[in-house]
């Protein structure tokens, strides 16, 4: 009976020294060990969030949208044109930049005077946010004025209904009110990640005049009475900005703007 209880004991310390000296981390029963995701293809042009799953396990099922903004180019009468794309919200807010012309940022971050007067004041004054004017090359590039293409990674959190915007400037753009037209400012229709459409087309919705006075430049005021003129205001009569189909290139297949949303 000793010799038993002895053999026992024998047999518990060996059981307890062997599972106490198990190699740290060792997957000691047939589940699969966490393990920390990677993400491949990455967009590198927008900021992304990669969530580390190693503390649950589990990995982030929640979809990766892009969006690809199809620009026409500009016409070919008349100057070059400055333009901005952005994302924002039900409310207003804008929530990514999608492209930003370099002229943009040079002028409002350097004061060299690189435009005429303030161009594209409605992103300039009221869309860009928190947006750190200093620090956007990932989203900044050339004037583009041929057809392209802009595609980005969407980073917009848990929103899930949005618009895709696009405003255009151009210097000495004249018509009957005006010696240098005001920005035109075009937007989508309310987009819902849960809903998609194939594609959707940006309307021009309003055009907003800055304060540049006289000469060829000149918005303010403007050649002919305006009701409710005033600068910096979002002005949606769009027959005093007419025509409205000379701005973005006409000799292409549509002269409008698209967008598309769809998985990643």
């Amino acid at each position: 009976m000793k010799t038993s209880i002895a053999n026992l004991l024998c047999l518990f310390v060996i059981v307890c020294f062997s599972a106490c000296n198990e190699p740290e981390g060792k997957n000691t029963d047939n589940n699969p060990a966490d393990t920390l995701t990677t993400v491949n293809s990455v967009d590198t042009t927008t900021p992304t969030n990669i969530t580390d799953t190693a503390s649950t396990g589990n990995t982030d099922d929640t979809p990766s949208y892009k969006v690809k903004l199809d620009f026409p180019g500009v016409s070919s009468v008349g100057w070059a044109a400055v333009y901005v794309a952005w994302i924002e919200n039900e409310s207003g807010e804008n929530l990514q930049n999608i492209y930003i012309c370099q002229k943009i940022i040079e002028d409002m971050t350097t004061n060299t005077g690189v435009l005429t007067g303030i161009a594209l004041p409605y992103w300039a004054r009221e869309k860009t946010g928190n947006t750190d004017l200093e620090n956007v090359d990932a989203v900044t590039g050339a004037s583009i004025q041929d057809a392209t293409e802009f595609e980005r990674t969407l980073a917009l959190g848990d929103v899930t209904k949005f618009r895709v915007c696009f405003e255009i400037d151009r210097s000495k753009n004249n018509n009957d009110y005006f010696t240098d037209r005001p920005c035109f400012i075009y937007k989508s229709a309310l987009i819902d990640l849960n809903n998609l459409q194939e594609s959707y087309e940006l309307t021009l919705e309003a055009f907003m005049p800055n304060d540049t006075k006289g000469s060829s430049f000149g918005q303010n005021p403007p050649l002919q009475d305006i009701p409710g003129f005033e600068v910096w205001k979002y002005m949606t009569s769009l027959q005093y900005i007419e025509p409205i189909d000379m701005l973005l290139n006409e000799s292409v297949e549509h002269s409008n703007l698209f967008v598309e949303i769809s998985e990643q």
